[in-house]
């Protein structure tokens, strides 16, 4: 039992933290659909698809986790192993939209601050539905590449119900390599965000106030890319052993949803 402490302490501690997170997620979600004036502002309908995205990635993330505690107590049988896969898959897919909305939020505020009046002229002209369908489309490309490309089929692995043990090697690869591309690219386009108002302005002699949207856009990068991304490196890394520690990087994930969401 003593070599499963740390296993059940890191799912615990995840699943403490995602259902702590699904309240505050839903209760953003519930403050836009209140306000009128959220659900009509532009600058907002990315960040209000992005609530959605963290609520079913935390809620479903909270059913993993305390799973995981089932079976590491109790035993693995198919059944729950066959549940485990299905709920790690919605999360990674979520997980998934998350990263890419992140991406276009920031890459949104970037035009915005460069070339405002055009911006203003033309993000109206937009659908709503239309950069979300994208980054939903991310998620369905993950599950193309997973079936179709990396040929995987689900044979329950008893030994460890843990998602990123259960899938094949080239799946794990391929959502390594994606996310890291996702992150650079976030992390490049955010330098760019920066640049705008802590140095050309600086260099202007001219401080320019960071409006409200513009800064849950700055806040919501820096989380993603210092918490998500040295959860992500840890495990591409192999530094610890998903068998031996459990669901380590839970912790970073459900911390980077939490103050996101706070």
């Amino acid at each position: 039992m003593s070599i499963q402490l740390v296993p059940i302490f890191m799912s615990a501690l995840g699943c403490i933290s995602s259902s702590i997170a699904a309240c505050i997620g839903f209760y953003n979600i519930y403050i836009v659909l209140s306000h009128e004036y959220f659900r009509k502002k532009y600058e907002y309908q990315l960040f209000f698809f992005r609530f959605n995205a963290d609520f079913v990635m935390t809620a479903f993330s909270s059913m993993y986790y305390f799973l995981l505690i089932v079976s590491l107590i109790c035993g693995a049988d198919h059944l729950l192993a066959t549940i485990e896969y299905w709920l790690g898959l919605i999360v990674s897919s979520s997980a998934t939209i998350r990263v890419v909305t992140s991406f276009l939020i920031v890459v949104e505020r970037t035009l915005s601050v460069y070339f405002p009046i055009y911006f203003k002229n033309y993000r109206i002209l937009i659908p709503k539905m239309l950069l979300p369908l994208l980054a939903s489309s991310f998620a369905l490309i993950d599950n193309f590449i997973l079936y179709v490309v990396c040929d995987y089929t689900f044979i329950p692995n008893l030994s460890c119900v843990i998602f990123t043990s259960q899938i094949n090697t080239c799946f794990l690869k391929y959502y390594s390599m994606n996310k890291t591309i996702m992150y650079g690219c976030t992390g490049a386009v955010s330098i760019a965000f920066c640049m705008k108002f802590f140095i050309f302005d600086m260099v202007k002699v001219r401080h320019e106030k960071l409006s409200r949207v513009n800064k849950l856009a700055l806040i919501d990068t820096v989380i993603v890319l210092l918490f998500d991304f040295s959860s992500s490196f840890i495990a591409s890394r192999t530094i610890f052993i998903y068998e031996e520690m459990g669901p380590y990087d839970a912790a970073p994930k459900c911390l980077a949803e939490r103050l996101n969401q706070l």
